[in-house]
């Protein structure tokens, strides 16, 4: 990119598309968008739990499962299995509860 007025804006979504109606509207406008960086530790067991668990009350397990791995940096294999006694537990919970 070598326009004379080029300008390069970087951040989340959410914070540039705040900031877009201040920004001048001529021309072109390229958007790239690139993956969360893989976490550079992986979560701890409390934090994919309390993860999976938010996940699983609003996607179904193979979709949880999928976003949880590529944050988490675990396994999907890992991932799922906790899938799976998260989701044990909470029917034997459930069970107890009657």
């Amino acid at each position: 990119m070598t326009k004379l007025h080029e300008e390069i804006l970087r951040g989340r979504i959410a914070e540039l598309s705040r900031d877009a109606g201040d920004l001048e509207t001529r021309g072109e406008f390229v958007v790239v968008i690139a993956p969360p960086a893989k976490a550079d530790a992986a979560m701890s067991d409390a934090e994919l739990d309390a993860a999976l668990s938010a996940a699983l009350s609003i996607r179904s397990v193979k979709d949880a499962v999928a976003e949880i791995a590529a944050i988490s940096g675990r396994g999907k294999r890992e991932v799922y299995a906790r899938a799976l006694e998260l989701k044990k537990q909470a029917k034997g919970r459930a069970d107890d509860g009657r």
